[in-house]
């Protein structure tokens, strides 16, 4: 099945796992695909632990993704900034998994 219908079908698919793993409290939709999901991090090593667990929910969830993380240790107010290196890192990403199989 292709098109819209299994498009939407691959956006719910996607946003119950986020919802599951940080709680909708902590996800948005920023974009017709694209998603944000805000996790605290005591640490660089905790965030890429729980990057990978995420990778792993999503492929059991037969989800399409790239995920990219930022840490930050300060509050800021420049989302430019951060948006920048988020999709930086979202792509990174992508191109080290650029090929998954997905079955709607």
């Amino acid at each position: 099945e292709q098109g819209h219908q299994a498009g939407d079908f691959l956006i719910q698919r996607t946003a119950s796992v986020l919802f599951d793993t940080f709680g909708k409290e902590n996800v948005y939709r920023i974009g017709g695909d694209e998603f944000l999901a805000i996790h605290s991090c005591l640490n660089n090593r905790e965030c890429l632990e729980a990057k990978y667990k995420l990778k792993e929910l999503f492929k059991e969830n037969n989800c399409l993704s790239a995920i990219g993380t930022f840490t930050q240790k300060e509050p800021s107010e420049n989302f430019d900034s951060f948006f920048g290196a988020l999709d930086k890192s979202m792509y990174e990403d992508k191109k080290l998994d650029h090929s998954q199989p997905i079955e709607a």
